[in-house]
């Protein structure tokens, strides 16, 4: 599904970031729910900077979008069960003299181990466009610096799952 015509090309990233965040957190608004509850999704658009009702409503729909598709899939499951699972998980460790910082999408512990999750949103349409995303990308790095965090802050090396949420209309995982 297109992006609406009135998302030009930096709304378009905020509103992909929104995605993310949106599908990370699990704070989908059910349909039964009235009040501030449903209207978490615009305000957290608009913490990242979207505030054209256009954009705003793309992103809130997209992300809602992008979630159901994730709940159908059994990777949302298993996060689900997990004995415990954290989202937008900071951490700053130092490299090479270097403070290096960002944020893990998710981190779940079943099974005792732990297991990162990295959320996608690009549109991908079969495995050579993932494949061509992965080269110019490179979230195979990015992956590899949240699993050095994690064991070192954690002790422990975790499991690493891409989990795609756009791909041809679908969710697949990479593990």
């Amino acid at each position: 599904m297109p992006l609406s015509s009135c998302v030009t090309r930096r709304a378009a990233w905020r509103t992909r970031r929104v995605w993310s965040w949106r599908v990370a957190c699990r704070c989908e608004p059910c349909a039964g729910q009235s009040g501030d509850a449903r209207l978490a999704p615009a305000a957290r658009a608009r913490s990242y900077g979207i505030t054209d009702a256009c954009e705003l409503e793309d992103a809130v729909t997209q992300s809602r979008r992008l979630l159901a598709g994730f709940r159908r899939h059994p990777l949302y499951r298993e996060m689900d069960g997990a004995e415990r699972r954290l989202h937008e998980v900071p951490y700053s460790l130092i490299r090479e003299g270097e403070v290096e910082s960002g944020i893990i999408d998710a981190l779940y512990r079943a099974d005792g181990g732990w297991t990162i999750v990295e959320f996608k949103t690009d549109r991908v349409q079969d495995q050579a466009g993932a494949e061509r995303l992965l080269a110019e990308i490179d979230y195979a790095a990015q992956v590899a610096r949240y699993v050095t965090a994690v064991e070192q802050l954690l002790g422990e090396r975790p499991g690493c799952v891409l989990c795609w949420l756009n791909w041809a209309g679908g969710v697949r995982v990479s593990r």
